[in-house]
């Protein structure tokens, strides 16, 4: 574009009488310039699609992974139910007085604990067995004080689903008579 015609488009750019710029002789640099233009403004346009896109996925992913956790639990749930109503079952047999036996009763734990376990919960602990002390996974039931490492007993096992603890061991300072139970 000759100085002559820059000079008219501005001239007529300042009095209002704006009319289109002439197309740019292909290979001149402002044939350059305004391919480079076209570029950066499609490049823009991308990246702002992108940017709705990512952010309409970050809002999407709490619902998904709420939507998995309701379903896991539902599984869960629905697994469960039927050895809860054979536990309550156990129970009203055992209020009419009816022989209810003790390898019943473990059997059914033992299911419910395996149900529980395949979702990532564990025991924290055995029922009678000795440890050491350790407050993030230990809940003193009697017995004084007790700091880390010293030896306790386990009276009612605790549970956790990976780091998270559910709830702790409770556990009682080991006596000196005190028999270990294997």
């Amino acid at each position: 574009m000759s100085l002559t015609s820059r000079l008219k488009s501005a001239l007529a750019a300042l009095v209002g009488d704006a009319q289109p710029a002439p197309s740019p002789e292909p290979g001149s640099p402002e044939a350059t310039i305004a391919a480079l233009r076209l570029d950066l403004d499609e490049r823009d346009r991308r990246i702002e699609a992108l940017l709705k896109e990512a952010e309409a996925a970050r809002g999407a992913a709490p619902a998904e992974a709420e939507s998995a956790a309701a379903d896991r639990m539902h599984k869960l749930l629905r697994r469960l139910g039927p050895l809860l109503a054979q536990a309550d079952a156990m129970r009203q047999f055992e209020a009419e007085g009816k022989p209810l036996r003790a390898e019943d009763a473990f059997a059914l734990m033992g299911k419910i604990e395996k149900a529980l376990a395949e979702e990532g919960v564990e025991r924290i602990g055995e029922a009678g067995a000795e440890v050491a002390f350790d407050q993030s996974l230990h809940q003193r039931l009697s017995g004084g004080d007790v700091r880390a490492g010293d030896p306790v007993r386990v009276r009612f096992v605790g549970f956790r689903k990976g780091k998270a603890i559910l709830n702790k061991a409770l556990v009682s300072r080991k006596e000196d008579g005190d028999a270990p139970r294997d």
